[in-house]
């Protein structure tokens, strides 16, 4: 776990400083109730759907640290490989490396339950083929 974190620290780093990419062919979304009550059980749901001839890989989704404060992610489906925090991005990484097939569909469904009051806001980043190459989406769920 210690050799990933700083694998993905090296990774991030050299994003930083030589540039990201919008990954193509590639279109992203999703989809949370905008409110909930404080101790509700929902569902958030992300897809991607590749355009392109060939596959392309779901590498991580990357939800920052304000969503997370009042949205605990309780499991999803298909299950991520591995989760990190970043602290330079102030995101949680749960890392996934799937395939997307050619003009498929993959769709993640992040079981959560709201555990703090207020308004989270976020965005969530959909890193595709490398972690300096994502789409990103505001992620946003009011908790009463």
């Amino acid at each position: 776990m210690k050799a990933a974190q700083f694998s993905f620290l090296l990774i991030l780093l050299s994003a930083l400083t030589c540039g990201c990419s919008s990954p193509k062919d590639i279109d992203v979304d999703v989809q949370a109730p905008p409110v909930v009550k404080s101790g509700d059980e929902f569902v958030i749901t992300a897809t991607i759907d590749n355009h392109a001839t060939v596959a392309q890989k779901l590498v991580s989704l990357d939800i920052g640290d304000e969503y997370l404060k009042g949205i605990a992610i309780v499991s999803m489906e298909p299950n991520y490989k591995d989760t990190m925090h970043v602290p330079i991005d102030d995101t949680r990484s749960f890392v996934f490396d799937l395939p997307v097939e050619p003009g498929k569909q993959l769709r993640i469904l992040l079981h959560a339950k709201a555990i703090g009051t207020g308004d989270h806001n976020s965005q969530i980043d959909f890193c595709i083929n490398s972690n300096a190459s994502y789409l990103s989406r505001t992620l946003r769920t009011a908790v009463e």
